[in-house]
């Protein structure tokens, strides 16, 4: 049912998580995709020898390193990343996957996530960067792919999220090369840079990621995203390498081109400046979910009663909206998903 995902390799960079890594192991052994761990911890993670297409590798380097390695181990013509606590849906990357191999001007394609959490004793939806519905940018030129991406300088999550579509290799290989020469919180800068530099992007109508809203965002001693992500990305942009980045993108434009897409993609980092993640939905649940679990199912068992309102949805609730919304979705699969992030604690 699923050989066609033979062509794709799920790349995972993770770190001192193998509780974690453990559950996505073993939500994927019995799909024919390739697999590709690299971690950095003090002990190996034992696999099954019968896992024959999950390559696990304990690099016990920082990132940068992990990404470059991870670059030259991928084989396939098409690779996507994850995370290691997040899930995909197989049934939508095959769709992802037929757009990318019957239209040769794509440089990557991506989908429809939903984010899910625990809230006391309620699984809770949300449809996650709702903006990319339907969004796709088909402009046959360079200039004019990045005129629309420049309509959206003030739409940060939704041109972040282009770093975890399913890209054609050579482009993936490329973007991992360049942030593996940054600093980590280069990617999504990267991403936005590289991806429609070498072709034309497209987002399906169909979920096909399952996000992990039980923890908070990833921060560094430099940068706490959960305040101000806004600083995460103009940390990010300081450390850009100019001429790393020029390189990589004359592989499918000119330097004048280039030059006008920097300007673009910078533009967009710097117009975040007054967003604050400390007002996101989404990002003040995971800050309190993390660090207030008890309080949590105290505030749960109080809605219950008084204010049923004002309850997350449920994720059965949110995929009816979505569905009313045009959003396509395998239930059994999306149902499946869920069940393993909720594992993922």
């Amino acid at each position: 049912m699923y050989e066609q995902l033979s062509e794709i390799t799920i790349v995972i960079l993770t770190r001192n998580r193998h509780s974690k890594l453990k559950k996505v192991i073993d939500y994927w052994s019995k799909i024919p995709v390739k697999l590709l761990i690299v971690d950095e911890t003090k002990v190996d993670l034992i696999i099954s020898s019968k896992f024959t297409e999950i390559k696990y590798i304990n690099l016990r380097q920082p990132i940068r390193e992990r990404m470059i390695f991870a670059a030259n181990q991928i084989d396939t013509p098409y690779a996507i990343l994850i995370s290691d606590d997040e899930l995909l849906i197989p049934s939508a990357l095959i769709t992802m996957l037929k757009e990318l191999k019957n239209d040769s001007s794509l440089s990557c394609v991506g989908g429809v996530t939903l984010a899910v959490w625990k809230y006391g004793f309620r699984t809770c939806g949300l449809w996650a960067y709702q903006k990319t519905f339907s969004w796709n940018i088909r402009e046959e030129d360079i200039i004019s792919r990045f005129k629309n991406i420049a309509n959206y300088s003030n739409d940060v999550p939704r041109v972040s999220f282009m770093w975890y579509n399913l890209f054609k290799t050579e482009v993936f290989k490329s973007i991992l090369r360049v942030t593996g020469s940054l600093n980590i919180q280069g990617s999504e800068a990267t991403s936005l840079l590289i991806a429609p530099a070498a072709g034309q992007i497209m987002y399906i109508p169909e979920i096909y990621s399952i996000r992990n809203w039980n923890f908070k965002p990833l921060s560094t001693p430099q940068v706490d995203r959960h305040f101000n992500i806004a600083h995460y990305f103009k940390f990010a942009v300081n450390d850009m390498n100019l001429e790393k980045l020029k390189t990589e993108f004359q592989k499918w434009g000119d330097k004048s081109q280039f030059y006008f897409a920097f300007g673009v993609v910078m533009k967009i980092m710097w117009d975040s400046s007054d967003k604050l993640v400390s007002q996101n939905f989404h990002s003040n649940l995971i800050y309190t979910i993390q660090n207030y679990k008890v309080m949590i199912t105290l505030k749960y068992l109080f809605k219950s009663i008084f204010l049923r309102k004002l309850l997350p949805p449920k994720f059965i609730t949110e995929l009816s909206r979505m569905s009313n919304s045009g959003v396509k979705f395998h239930y059994g699969e999306v149902k499946n998903a869920i069940k393993f992030v909720n594992q993922c604690k």
